[in-house]
């Protein structure tokens, strides 16, 4: 179940650990120790009066997987049960009600249809260059063989064998000689093989950016040391940069296919 569809967070979290393996044996164990709690606490706010705070539900939002604008909801599923006052409350609802508008109009410009099955989704995932062919027919000007492959520099060979493969996994379709996306995907959970694979080869592309110098790319690199407080206020910040991004992804016309990765993490335990 979608956060976004969710009026309450304790509904969401008793949804989400009852949907994974084994209905969230031992999870719950785990996201104790994430959000610095002891089991029984968790078991307070699932089933009594007991809140979430604020700190927690980010922590709690990050152990799940949550995209930052899912965090956000969820966040505010939390301030809203925690509200003192109906009229800071109804605020609050406000707020959910104009960003579960804004995540459904993402998700209608992104004209979701069907996932894909499990043998597609493997097709799909084992290179960087299947999702930058199904991005490239989204541009109205790239809608050939021959055109896709001058424009990110592969070989014609190559990128008939996607087109193929495309087609048969239901995400492109061939009209009068004219190649056309159908099925506009979303990656699903941040945990899946899948996306990892998806992380993994949009990295390795990156790793080639970097031998083209291209005047408008960037790119860095640094390892740096700071106190734990700093590093969570970074990766926050980090976070609301790429959900300004989205917002101005959503409305801009196709014209080029671009790429970005972030990496914020710990590398001392």
């Amino acid at each position: 179940m979608p956060v976004t569809e969710c009026s309450d967070y304790k509904e969401f979290l008793s949804a989400w650990l009852a949907a994974q393996p084994h209905r969230g044996r031992g999870l719950r164990s785990k996201l104790a120790t994430s959000l610095r709690c002891r089991l029984a606490y968790i078991s307070r706010v699932l089933n009594g009066d007991a809140h979430l705070s604020p700190e927690q539900a980010l922590r709690a939002a990050r152990f799940i997987g949550l995209s930052p604008t899912e965090s956000r909801y969820f966040r505010l599923l939390v301030d809203k049960a925690r509200a003192s006052t109906a009229e800071l409350a109804e605020a609050i609802a406000t707020d959910l009600r104009a960003l579960k508008a804004a995540a459904q109009g993402t998700k209608d410009r992104l004209r979701l249809d069907q996932p894909l099955d499990a043998d597609a989704a493997n097709e799909y995932y084992a290179s960087w260059q299947l999702s930058a062919v199904h991005l490239a027919l989204t541009i109205p000007a790239l809608a050939s063989r021959e055109r896709v492959a001058n424009a990110l520099r592969l070989p014609l060979e190559r990128v008939s064998e996607i087109v193929t493969t495309l087609i048969r996994c239901g995400v492109v379709a061939e009209k009068g000689g004219r190649l056309a996306v159908v099925n506009h995907l979303m990656h699903g959970d941040p945990r899946s093989p899948n996306a990892r694979r998806h992380l993994v080869n949009w990295r390795q592309r990156a790793v080639e950016a970097v031998q083209f110098h291209e005047p408008e790319s960037l790119h860095y690199s640094a390892a740096v040391s700071l106190s734990r407080p700093d590093f969570a206020r970074i990766r926050e910040q980090l976070a609301e940069a790429v959900e300004r991004a989205a917002q101005v992804i959503k409305s801009s016309p196709e014209e080029a296919v671009a790429a970005v990765n972030i990496d914020w993490f710990l590398v001392t335990a």
